[in-house]
């Protein structure tokens, strides 16, 4: 998971999926997402589907 967000973030891919609005996502004051934050982002989505299904 690590990596496909390392090597996500630089590329600037502007995909449709979770992983690139995670990386587009700013705050009111415009900053992005720390590094570590769309992956935990992305592991919550993750199980929390699952305990749901």
């Amino acid at each position: 998971m690590d990596e496909l967000t390392a090597e996500r973030r630089p590329n600037g891919d502007a995909g449709e999926d979770l992983l690139s609005m995670l990386h587009a996502a700013q705050d009111e004051d415009g900053s992005t997402l720390r590094d570590k934050e769309p992956r935990d982002n992305l592991l919550t989505s993750m199980f929390a589907g699952h305990e749901i299904s």
